[in-house]
């Protein structure tokens, strides 16, 4: 996933956007931080069809993400 990927998501758009335009005005103490909860990533391999690849268990995100040569090799568009 991309940072323009990220820009049609609608809440990450407006969340970044936001920051942005506190920056743009140097007030950056309006700026509200986020705590990030670390969680252990869990990878196993997997194959789907002739395809071996490594994998990340779901951990509940909202949004998966898979490389552009990859989805292209399992025909996904």
């Amino acid at each position: 996933m991309f940072f323009g990927d990220l820009m049609k998501v609608g809440s990450y758009r407006e969340s970044i956007q936001q920051y942005l335009v506190a920056v743009e005005r140097k007030e950056q103490r309006s700026v509200k931080v986020t705590q990030v909860e670390e969680k252990p990533v869990y990878r196993s391999y997997v194959r789907l069809e002739r395809n071996s690849i490594q994998a990340s268990w779901d951990t509940g995100m909202q949004i998966s993400v898979c490389t552009k040569p990859l989805a292209i090799k399992l025909g996904l568009k």
